[in-house]
């Protein structure tokens, strides 16, 4: 505090107690007098301190805080090559195909289907993060679809990550004596949170487990079996709808669910019809642009050979 300051206090001090005194005899004056000497006193505090911080400002030099909207706001990620970043995509995005199912015997047999499991939090960090790892997860991955052809009641189920759709077959009378028609319709749709199609647009690679269960209900004669060869080309239609530039940029690998039919000696006839309805219900994945691969177990090609390059031939030519 400087000299002049002080001086001034001491004279202001020794004033307003003078005052006191001298009317300490009013108590109404009093209360008045202490009111106004306390505030007299507050304003010289505040001038004082004030005048301390001007003083301290300009002696310690105290550098500038940047504004907040000049401050580094990158990720401590995108300071990493971005072959670094993406093996840091690959440990948090990258999940394994799941495994085949077996045992599967029987409609009502299915194992539950189950989405991936992946913690997306960084595609939140910014946009940058966001495309990178995007791009990474849906052209790495393999996405799992599930089809399911039912016989019984004549059906098939779709089930993908974005999706499931069934699509059912009502039978009207064809003619007066003739057979009932079959006749595909879509319905019972339900829709899951799924990705925007400029997502799917990403996918490159599909695995579609096939369940055929035609042989349960579906008769040997010839017009009926052509009819279900085209069964999953509504399937076909969805998921070129979803892939988006009808999945021209899509590996796509079918795999025929059909264990355990064939296992009985004495059944080789019936055992390679069974094996030819499933390749000609699974024959409708194949017109599509996308590059596919038909799997088939070890098992089927040991028993017949042959047969499925047949089956797929005849259906070809006769589509």
């Amino acid at each position: 505090m400087d000299p002049v300051t002080r001086s001034r206090l001491q004279q202001l001090g020794a004033r307003s107690k003078s005052h006191n005194l001298q009317n300490s005899h009013n108590p109404e004056g009093d209360v008045k007098k202490h009111i106004i000497t306390g505030l007299r006193d507050n304003i010289i505090t505040i001038t004082v301190t004030i005048t301390i911080i001007t003083k301290m400002d300009v002696d310690t030099n105290i550098p500038d805080l940047p504004m907040s909207g000049q401050s580094d706001a990158m990720p401590p990620l995108l300071r990493l090559p971005r072959e670094i970043r993406d093996e840091i995509y690959k440990h948090l995005l990258l999940f394994p195909t799941p495994p085949t199912p077996t045992g599967v015997t029987s409609y009502y047999n299915l194992p539950q289907y189950h989405h991936p499991k992946v913690d997306l939090a960084i595609l939140r960090v910014n946009k940058q993060i966001h495309d990178e790892a995007a791009t990474l997860f849906y052209t790495r991955n393999t996405f799992l679809v599930r089809v399911t052809v039912n016989g019984y009641q004549p059906s098939v189920r779709l089930e993908a990550p974005w999706g499931r759709r069934t699509f059912s077959a009502e039978k009207y009378p064809h003619g007066r004596f003739d057979a009932p028609v079959k006749r595909s319709t879509g319905s019972h749709f339900r829709c899951q949170r799924h990705p925007s199609a400029g997502y799917l647009a990403l996918v490159r690679h599909i695995r579609v487990d096939v369940f055929d269960f035609c042989w349960q209900g579906i008769s040997s004669n010839k017009p009926e079996r052509r009819r279900w060869r085209k069964a999953l080309l509504p399937v076909v239609h969805r998921l070129q709808m979803a892939l988006g530039d009808d999945g021209s940029n899509v590996n796509m690998t079918i795999r025929l669910m059909m264990e355990g039919k064939w296992n009985v000696s004495g059944i080789s006839s019936i055992g390679v019809d069974i094996y030819r309805r499933g390749i000609e219900t699974a024959w409708g994945l194949t017109t599509a642009p996308w590059r596919w691969s038909l799997d088939i177990p070890d098992e089927l090609l040991t028993h017949f050979p042959g047969v499925a390059e047949q089956a797929l031939l005849e259906c070809q030519y006769s589509s």
